[in-house]
């Protein structure tokens, strides 16, 4: 009868432990958590992609699943930060609402044909957010005065050798 001491006796007592196999292990999990993360998140660009063609609408809303039947390595908040920064960094403006809501709009965007016709029409280039890109005049001509600036950072400070004190503080 095995007890909780004697469990399986049969095994060696000289068995190693693999370091590299638990390794192994957490790295096909941190995969599989992240096929998961971009599975929704391409749910998500689907969404964005319907409603940009069904109507002029340029938000959405979606619910991220609180669980994921079948799949117990689901973390909802790191599912939510994942696909927060994954928008954000493709240009959406989002936010979260608590528990599992998020809001994603694209309608700050300016499309590239918008640009270019602003460009002809005023002779000023703008980004993709409508702010105006100013152009820095660089040319080989141009010397920058650097002395300039040195002489005026020596003058501020004094050599720690030429310190005399007044000796007001006795």
């Amino acid at each position: 009868m095995d007890t909780i001491f004697s469990i399986s006796d049969d095994v060696d007592d000289n068995e190693n432990v693999d370091i590299d196999e638990l390794y192994e292990r957490n790295m096909k999990r941190s995969k599989d958590v992240l096929t998961l993360y971009n599975n929704i998140l391409r749910r998500i660009h689907s969404k964005i992609r319907n409603t940009s063609r069904a109507s002029k609408e340029q938000h959405i809303w979606y619910l991220v699943p609180e669980v994921i039947v079948g799949i117990h390595y689901y973390n909802q908040m790191d599912c939510i930060r994942y696909i927060l920064e994954r928008l954000t960094s493709n240009g959406f403006r989002n936010s979260y609402t608590h528990p599992n809501l998020i809001f994603v709009t694209w309608n700050h965007w300016v499309p590239n044909y918008v640009r270019s016709e602003w460009s002809k029409k005023t002779g000023k280039k703008i980004d993709n957010y409508g702010a105006e890109i100013k152009d820095e005049i660089k040319s080989p001509f141009i010397i920058k005065n650097t002395e300039q600036k040195q002489k005026t950072q020596e003058s501020i400070y004094k050599d720690i050798s030429a310190y005399v004190p007044t000796g007001k503080f006795k």
